[in-house]
């Protein structure tokens, strides 16, 4: 039997990407991302600095709020018993107003 001839060192390449093009566009894609993580972290922070102060701002606005309804006062902190204790933030409602 005769032994059929390698055609394979004929063939024509098949389309594709090397070795060293893949390694270049990962090189881009990393390099492109080490620039970006700086300006994405400042813009999480300050987005949570936004949100905390919105927070606090609500906060702020609900015990201004029940200080109106309430002659002033803010509400107790949860003491063990409520007759024993005044009032633990005993502070005007012209002063929360003023913290607004």
């Amino acid at each position: 039997m005769s032994q059929k001839p390698n055609h394979n060192l004929f063939r024509k390449p098949l389309p594709g990407f090397t070795l060293i093009e893949l390694l270049v566009v990962i090189s881009i894609i990393a390099l492109l991302l080490a620039i970006l993580m700086p300006s994405l972290r400042r813009a999480r922070d300050y987005a949570r600095r936004i949100s905390c102060g919105s927070n606090s701002r609500q906060i702020m606005m609900a015990m201004s709020t029940y200080a109106s309804e309430w002659d002033g006062h803010l509400p107790r902190n949860n003491p063990p018993n409520p007759d024993d204790l005044p009032r633990l933030w005993d502070i005007t409602y012209h002063t929360t107003d003023m913290l607004i």
